[in-house]
């Protein structure tokens, strides 16, 4: 009887147990502690700004849209003139290619329906129509390199707060209606998740199994370090991305042809504005 008596207890117990043993205790930060934050993230975002200007990398890439799903294995060539990305099925069989032209057009093309879809905006109406995202191209793509798309001085702090692993601080910013809030590893300044929330749209970034990249412009103690895995959630569920960056190195200048497209003759073609 005792024995049933507390094991009864017990289990009256335990979700009481459990919520106050799961609850992180509340901590506030010093005034010094968000200072050496914002600093340390700061200066990480300008390093990885001039370190992944100009790299080659090959990828595995997984996109869940609206109307279509790719997927594969390729390459990702980008420069402040331009990027271009490809993938490839397990046969070889060239799947998606994505490319920009400087201030120029953005094409995305799908071989398998004999498609292109264009837009003037550096791919923002398409990244709109497909993955419901309220960014360009470039912005993405700087994204999945862990580089946010604002600056310390276009940007406004409204808040800082400590994450829920020790460690860890989400900061939180304001651009005019856009507001993104960032997970920042405070002893060497990762970004380990961006929420982007604007009146249109929310998604979410987040980024693990770091390594130190490119190491061509800055000493190799200062090198940036990279998210080598990324995954998108579109706030709406109707969109997911998966990236793993499976080899990534600064690169050398290229022809411009790289950023040119060769098409079959009839491809349909279908300009978004």
């Amino acid at each position: 009887m005792k024995k049933l008596l507390f094991a009864l207890l017990f289990a009256l117990s335990l979700p009481l147990i459990i919520s106050c043993t799961s609850m992180p205790p509340v901590v506030s930060l010093t005034s010094s502690q968000i200072q050496d934050s914002l600093n340390l993230f700061w200066k990480q975002q300008e390093r990885k700004k001039v370190e992944v200007q100009t790299i080659q990398a090959k990828i595995r890439l997984d996109i869940v849209e609206k109307k279509r799903s790719v997927s594969g294995v390729g390459t990702v060539f980008s420069s402040p003139e331009g990027l271009r990305l490809e993938l490839r099925d397990p046969l070889g069989r060239l799947q998606y290619v994505v490319v920009l032209q400087g201030n120029k057009k953005f094409t995305a093309y799908y071989p398998s329906q004999n498609t292109t879809y264009s837009d003037s905006t550096h791919g923002a109406n398409y990244l709109k129509e497909f993955l419901n995202l309220g960014m360009n191209f470039y912005e993405l793509k700087n994204l999945w390199l862990g580089v946010v798309p604002i600056t310390r001085s276009n940007s406004q702090l409204e808040g800082v707060k400590p994450g829920e692993k020790f460690g860890q601080h989400w900061l939180n910013f304001k651009k005019s209606d856009l507001h993104l809030t960032t997970l920042v590893d405070v002893n060497n300044g990762d970004v380990l998740k961006v929420v982007w929330q604007s009146p249109s749209f929310a998604v979410e970034f987040e980024f693990s199994d770091f390594a130190s990249c490119c190491q061509e412009h800055v000493p190799s103690g200062d090198s940036p370090r990279i998210g080598r895995n990324v995954f998108l959630k579109n706030g709406n569920q109707e969109s997911e991305i998966e990236l793993d960056w499976v080899t990534i190195s600064s690169a050398k200048k290229r022809d411009q042809s790289v950023f040119e497209l060769d098409l079959p003759g009839n491809v349909k073609r279908v300009f978004l504005n």
